[in-house]
């Protein structure tokens, strides 16, 4: 029978006992609405109604805008560009988003 080799340690092979350096932690990103809400509005909608506790005032959830385009794009007729560059430009406007950003909206 052929005889079995022991496998000894390659002097080339480095072991990795290097430390990574430790990563700085994020700070959470807020948004300007959230920053806003929550420095102003939650304290005047607390004053208003009389709410205690800071878990009863309202959440804003989600924002949803909605912008018509029904001339810029009719199906009898030709579509209007000029009404739809207006909407991208309107809808930039309002969200702060370059006018190229539209992959990120669910636009039909």
């Amino acid at each position: 029978m052929a005889e079995k080799k022991e496998k000894t340690p390659k002097a080339d092979k480095v072991e990795k006992t290097e430390v990574k350096a430790a990563k700085a932690p994020r700070q959470p990103y807020t948004s300007r609405l959230a920053k806003h809400y929550a420095e102003d509005t939650v304290p005047k909608l607390k004053r208003e109604f009389g709410i205690e506790n800071q878990m009863a005032v309202p959440k804003v959830e989600k924002v949803v805008l909605n912008i018509g385009l029904g001339e810029a794009i009719s199906p009898t007729s030709t579509p209007n560009l000029f009404a739809l560059d207006q909407r991208t430009a309107a809808r930039s406007t309002c969200t702060g988003s370059s006018s190229s950003s539209s992959s990120r909206f669910n636009c039909r």
